[in-house]
């Protein structure tokens, strides 16, 4: 009786679990246009307390073209850098 609840058991858990990986797509309703990765204006905010990361932002948006880099330099002389991570700009 334990074995036959056991195998049951593990069976249903087999079931389930791949009935939970399946996907499901959901089609348009007609005549609404889907939306495109394209049309939304991307916008990647750089804070920094040094310079180096400048670099790093410029070759991320020549590889990135579609995504504009605004990059922002916030001293460390009187802990400006910590007050404007906690203001949350």
């Amino acid at each position: 009786m334990k074995k036959t609840l056991a195998l049951v058991l593990v069976l249903l858990m087999v079931v389930s679990m791949f009935a939970g990986c399946t996907k499901t797509q959901t089609e348009p309703t007609a005549g609404t246009p889907e939306p495109t990765k394209n049309d939304v204006p991307k916008v990647l905010k750089v804070w920094s307390f040094t310079d180096e990361v400048r670099t790093m932002a410029l070759a991320f948006q020549e590889k990135y073209p579609n995504v504009k880099v605004e990059y922002t330099m916030i001293p460390m002389t009187n802990g400006e850098f910590q007050t404007k991570l906690l203001m949350k700009e």
